[in-house]
């Protein structure tokens, strides 16, 4: 999942909004709404694999489609709502890292190419795959999770609830600005998401800090 940013002007965010983030809250109101979804996984390659790995993927837990190759993928749009992409043989033609930069681009979505050749039996392919859903379910949820609570700041913001200016935290060092734009904030709610489990809070804000000033 990407989110696009919409047409509308940028908000910036007093660097008091850094200490009010309620990680625990926002993540259950994620928890609470997430959707119910199936892995989507297009595979690319001869036809006479797909019998082998419709029976090694259900339906109930995947959505699989197949395709012939990577030009029919790209011309017809098949690559649409996929987000794990299996090459049953070899690409020739480009990379398996140019073909995720190509499909990502096209997706607009975070996504995986893997291929079956490196791994031989369709056992390691299905580790292999739910190790990528798992990937792409955690990084979808640290963006919906910062997009919701960038919005619900920023309407605390509108609504005055927020002091308008604040002392900036130890270590932004002096010229700073007290105020993040949006990008800073939203860079610093991700990192705090990656931190959340494991680092203390001193911790957490100075990786924040150091993203924040390249």
């Amino acid at each position: 999942m990407k989110i696009i940013p919409q047409d509308r002007t940028q908000s910036v965010f007093p660097v008091s909004c850094l200490e009010n983030l309620n990680l625990p809250d926002a993540i259950s109101r994620y928890n609470r709404k997430k959707p119910d979804s199936r892995t989507s996984i297009t595979f690319i390659g001869p036809e006479s694999y797909s019998e082998i790995l419709s029976d090694a993927f259900p339906s109930h837990n995947f959505e699989s489609r197949f395709c012939p190759s990577l030009e029919i993928l790209l011309r017809s749009g098949l690559y649409q709502n996929s987000n794990i992409f299996v090459f049953t043989k070899p690409v020739h033609t480009t990379t398996e890292s140019d073909v995720g930069s190509i499909l990502s681009n096209r997706c607009q979505t975070k996504i995986k190419v893997l291929s079956w050749e490196d791994r031989p039996s369709v056992e390691s392919l299905k580790k292999e795959i739910s190790n990528a859903t798992e990937e792409i379910e955690l990084f979808n949820a640290k963006e919906t999770i910062a997009e919701d609570i960038l919005n619900r700041s920023r309407e605390s913001l509108e609504d005055g609830s927020k002091e308008e200016t604040s002392t900036p935290p130890e270590g932004l060092g002096p010229g700073k600005s007290d105020h993040l734009d949006e990008k800073e904030f939203r860079e610093f709610i991700r990192v705090k998401l990656e931190s959340h489990l494991d680092s203390s809070p001193e911790q957490i804000l100075s990786k924040a800090i150091e993203i924040i000033k390249r």
